[in-house]
């Protein structure tokens, strides 16, 4: 994988459709709003990307999060920062662009063979349950 192969706007039409509606307030616009304008911004956002993967730079509004505590367990105290973990919020935009990275990126390996016999994360249908009936 020399460089990352171009996506079209019918690619980042299908990509949104199948992306959860949750939204984030860093967003511009609700994720819901963005669906059904997606066939406008589809064009644009496929040369962001195209764009930010050609050059190797992410854009740095999208390098935002919003980072809150969440409690780890029910009954733990919530006033102690060692029983929280932090949670972060992106824009959909980030998401979007690191999730047409992502399929790109898996398509390769699984087309090309390249993930070893045993692996287990980031594979569909592989889990931590399929490595343990392995062993």
């Amino acid at each position: 994988l020399l460089e990352f192969p171009q996506v079209s706007h019918s690619d980042v039409i299908e990509m949104v459709k199948l992306c959860p509606t949750k939204s984030c307030s860093l967003d511009p616009i609700p994720t819901s709003q963005l669906k059904t304008v997606i066939d406008v911004l589809a064009v644009p956002i496929a040369s962001l990307y195209n764009l930010s993967v050609s050059t190797g730079v992410f854009p740095s509004k999208l390098k935002i999060g919003q980072i809150s505590p969440d409690i780890k367990k029910p009954n733990l105290c919530p006033r102690l920062f060692n029983n929280l973990r932090p949670i972060t919020n992106v824009a959909f935009s980030s998401k979007c662009l690191e999730r047409l990275v992502s399929l790109t990126l898996l398509h390769h390996l699984s087309s090309n063979i390249l993930f070893v016999p045993v692996q287990s994360a980031y594979w569909a249908n592989h889990s931590t349950k399929t490595a343990l009936l392995r062993v």
